[in-house]
């Protein structure tokens, strides 16, 4: 999220003061093809959990998959969240930005106080994911209150029909090899993004203006 979002730092601090509507085009022009990223990540990983733990550490961590398949689900608000920081660093919304934050650890903290007792590593991890998507959630408040940010939903039935489809054909390659199962689970969801008509798509012309820019 760190590497995807740095690059656009300079970009948003030289926007800052002179062209709010530039920088409302690149957070609304960047959420989607992200999500195009960050969906089959997240998907992908919690069908897969228990056989990657199993084959990247061995036998005696397989049961850190079922705390894999929680934590994966944090993975998207990681993802989205990274350009958004950064234009809000750029206009020096760093204090309620902060408290974000800050709220966000007294939150987690309380949570696993509350649920590790009762679930171990799975209630820290169900606290972790509560809390990056609450992060998110206040981010994008603040950004919509900063730069008049309006997310448009057009065209996002095209990632969630091709993450269905990816994951119809990992459960029906289950029990081939980890790494053909993956290949064949990314192919799958770039051949459905291009059979939906991604390559046409507004988002897909979004990002190459912006990657011009």
């Amino acid at each position: 999220a760190a590497s995807i979002g740095g690059p656009f730092y300079p970009r948003l601090s030289s926007m800052v003061g002179r062209d709010q509507q530039g920088i409302r085009d690149l957070l609304e022009g960047t959420w989607k093809p992200l999500l195009a990223l960050g969906l089959p990540v997240m998907r992908g990983t919690f069908f897969l959990a228990e056989p990657l733990t199993q084959v990247l550490f061995g036998n005696e961590f397989v049961e850190a998959g079922v705390v894999l398949k929680v934590l994966i689900l944090g993975s998207l608000p990681l993802i989205w969240i990274a350009i958004p920081n950064h234009a809000l660093i750029a206009a020096d919304v760093v204090l309620p930005l902060a408290r974000v934050y800050g709220l966000s650890v007294a939150v987690n903290v309380l949570l696993n106080v509350a649920l590790i007792p009762r679930w171990g590593p799975v209630g820290a991890a169900v606290a972790t994911v509560v809390c990056e998507w609450l992060n998110l959630a206040l981010v994008v408040r603040m950004v919509r209150r900063e730069f008049g940010l309006s997310l448009s939903y057009e065209g996002l039935w095209r990632y969630l029909v091709a993450a269905a489809v990816m994951v119809v054909v990992l459960w029906g390659s289950r029990d081939l090899a980890l790494a053909l199962e993956v290949f064949l689970g990314v192919l799958a969801y770039v051949a459905s993004l291009l059979f939906v008509g991604y390559l046409r798509s507004a988002d897909l012309l979004t990002v190459k203006r912006l990657l011009t820019q």
